[in-house]
């Protein structure tokens, strides 16, 4: 083997070929140690990226029920949808429900079942909270405001609110309302009377004496408004059930959440007969008493096929069309 010398001018330095080689052999090395070095140090300069496994809520939005207009007391449907940062649906997320008017109600659509306000509902697996609005008893425009106020986990949220508006549009002659149609209104527009959809005795059977018969109960007008007071009157005079009247008929209406029907009087019974063509009412035709007595013996009724008004003695049989005030 042949082994040269090598000069080195950066040192100004003879070295024999043998001590050159394995200068170069130790420069190899260093050079691959620190280029690995490197590499290593490059590679953990890298952040692992971070995924969180618990979407967080950050907006919420209206699907549904957004600026209606509904007639008074009627329900329409209200659903909001809450969102994470990347606009994806959140379930479970408790949403806090607000309104500046007491008497606003809601019902959750999941179970029927009334949330007073504030109430909190619960979002779905599509991110939603879906509700039935009651509009309150009386008019003009009306609100509420959903906020997210906690996620799945119970952790607090900071996601501001959405305001859903509806208006309620003013009553009218012929409204479904509270119990009945609507067939008187006073100046407000909130208060009036309303008709039973249908009459009594139920099934017809021939209709109902007045009752009383023979007996004077004094005070029993005819006016608008009137009704109620007569009502109570014959009761007084005549109490049921010994004394079966068309009057203690009229305030057992069955089937309604109201317990507060009475007999019309004269022109209470005369309105709804001139208002017939816009109620829609069950049994409208034939004689009907009123609670407006005539005498010991004879009491008022109206034909509501023609609105021939009419006296006949107490204890004929005829319908009755119960009433309530609201």
């Amino acid at each position: 083997m042949c082994i040269l010398n090598t000069f080195d001018p950066m040192n100004n330095k003879l070295f024999s070929g043998r001590t050159m080689f394995a200068k170069t052999l130790l420069l190899s090395a260093f050079c691959i140690v620190f280029l690995s070095q490197c590499k290593k140090e490059s590679s953990s300069d890298i952040p692992e990226p971070v995924v969180s496994t618990v979407p967080v809520a950050s907006t919420i939005l209206v699907v549904e029920g957004q600026n209606e207009t509904v007639s008074l007391e009627s329900s329409f449907s209200v659903k909001v949808k809450v969102l994470d940062q990347f606009g994806m649906p959140v379930n479970g997320v408790v949403v806090r429900f607000t309104s500046p008017d007491p008497n606003t109600k809601l019902m959750l659509r999941k179970d029927f079942v009334i949330i007073p306000l504030p109430g909190e509902g619960v979002t779905d697996t599509s991110g939603i909270v879906d509700l039935y609005w009651y509009m309150p008893n009386n008019s003009g425009p009306q609100e509420i405001t959903a906020t997210p106020i906690l996620d799945s986990n119970a952790s607090p949220l900071n996601v501001s609110g959405i305001v859903i508006k509806a208006n309620a549009k003013d009553l009218e002659i012929g409204d479904r309302y509270r119990g009945g149609y609507v067939f008187y209104l006073d100046n407000s527009g909130k208060h009036g009377m309303c008709a039973s959809v249908f009459p009594l005795p139920s099934g017809g059977g021939g209709g109902t004496d007045w009752g009383c018969q023979g007996t004077f109960i004094s005070g029993t007008g005819t006016a608008i408004g009137q009704g109620i007071t007569n009502t109570i009157a014959i009761n007084n005079s005549c109490p049921g059930p010994g004394n079966r009247t068309a009057a203690y008929l009229a305030s057992l209406t069955p089937g309604t959440q109201f317990k507060d029907y009475y007999l019309p009087s004269l022109l209470e019974l005369k309105l709804i007969y001139d208002s017939k063509s816009k109620l829609s009412l069950s049994g409208n035709s034939g004689r009907q008493w009123t609670s407006t007595q005539v005498s010991s013996n004879k009491a008022y009724y109206i034909n509501m096929t023609d609105g021939t008004i009419g006296t006949d003695d107490k204890s004929k049989k005829y319908m009755l069309r119960p009433v309530r005030t609201f």
